[in-house]
């Protein structure tokens, strides 16, 4: 991903006659395509593309000529048959929606994409796709931040206000989407009833799972949630527990004192903490450094007894009702798990739910031992 973006970063700065083609939208029974790319320079030298080859592709290229020609974004709709649908994982026919634009970054959201690219953190790209205003042009960008600063300018205060609200939104989820806005705006100092519509686009947004106890359950749960999209990282004393054998998937292990090392890594809005293990004498520490913390999910395996007792302790320290409220406990939906593969599924599916903003019931009472 960050090769890919790099090389539209160069076409910008030293091309002026890249264009980039980016799906904003599918219709039909499709899987979620939204962000599928294709770099094309002077007609061309290609990269990436938007569906698998086929003559999708081949329409894109032909509006890319015309585009670079013109210098003018045009928003293309592309019919797939059966076939074609059929290579892109479409169940029947449909089409995609294919913004082909020139490739002519500002350099303000040239440099704050190289610094987030480089830092590995997450942003929305947010492009206005079509406009009833003429003062409002398509292809107009503005980059928004993890922590919500804007970059850019889609030509109109009311409207990068209502696209940061929504990037926010989009950027909690993890889902790129397009969107159309209707409001009154005010270019030129003078208001207009108009409909925009924006490609929302959230880029490496992979937000960390810190998982503290290597058991038997963390083993499926690390497995599933990193072809689920988080990155994983498993902390424990035990070194034998603890290691690469075990957790092939996860981005990092860390042995060591999960209290310590809660207590001295990062985390943000983004971030999810799982406590799995089950030496209590562990959990305390754990969650006494993660309820300090912006941590946007806290859930630890057990049973009635377990919360009521993590609850008592915390009351003891001085923490609120409302602040023990976020430790999330039993963790996972309520699927009538039982094995550790199981249980890891319903755990997982409950980190998704809290990360689309959906709501349920986590209702697991009982776990394998270690």
């Amino acid at each position: 991903m960050k090769r890919f973006w790099d090389d539209i970063l160069t076409a910008s700065e030293n091309s002026s006659k890249a264009c980039l083609a980016t799906v904003i939208a599918t219709e039909g029974t499709a899987p979620r395509k939204e962000g599928s790319k294709m770099l094309i320079i002077g007609g061309t030298s290609l990269k990436g593309a938007v569906t698998i080859g086929g003559c999708i592709d081949a329409q894109v290229i032909e509006a890319a000529e015309e585009v670079i020609r013109t210098g003018e974004p045009r928003l293309l709709r592309a019919e797939l048959g059966e076939e074609d649908a059929f290579e892109i994982g479409l169940t029947c026919a449909g089409a995609l929606r294919v913004l082909v634009e020139p490739v002519k970054l500002k350099p303000e959201i040239i440099l704050q994409l190289r610094h987030a690219l480089n830092d590995g953190t997450p942003f929305a790209l947010l492009t206005v796709a079509r406009s009833s205003l003429l003062s409002i042009k398509p292809a107009s960008k503005i980059l928004v931040s993890s922590s919500g600063r804007v970059y850019g300018s889609l030509g109109d205060d009311r409207l990068n206000s209502g696209a940061a609200n929504i990037a926010a939104d989009s950027l909690s989820k993890g889902t790129s989407r397009t969107v159309v806005l209707d409001g009154n705006f005010q270019p030129a100092g003078e208001v207009h009833q108009a409909e925009v519509e924006l490609f929302v686009e959230v880029v490496g947004n992979n937000p960390d799972l810190f998982i503290f106890g290597a058991s038997q359950v963390a083993v499926p749960v690390a497995s599933i949630a990193s072809q689920a999209g988080f990155r994983v990282h498993v902390v424990d004393t035990r070194p034998r527990f603890a290691n690469k054998e075990r957790f092939p998937t996860a981005s990092e292990i860390l042995v060591g004192f999960p209290g310590e090392v809660a207590g001295e890594r990062t985390f943000n809005q983004f971030s999810f903490a799982l406590l799995l293990g089950h030496a209590a004498k562990h959990d305390l520490p754990v969650l006494v450094a993660l309820l300090r913390k912006d941590v946007k999910y806290i859930g630890v395996l057990g049973g009635a007894r377990r919360a009521a007792a993590l609850a008592k302790r915390l009351g003891e320290l001085g923490y609120s009702d409302k602040e023990i409220a976020r430790v999330k406990i039993p963790v996972g939906l309520d699927i009538g798990a039982e094995t550790p593969e199981q249980i890891a599924i319903a755990i997982v599916g409950e980190l998704l739910m809290v990360r689309t903003g959906k709501t349920t019931k986590a209702i697991i009472n009982s776990s394998p031992s270690a």
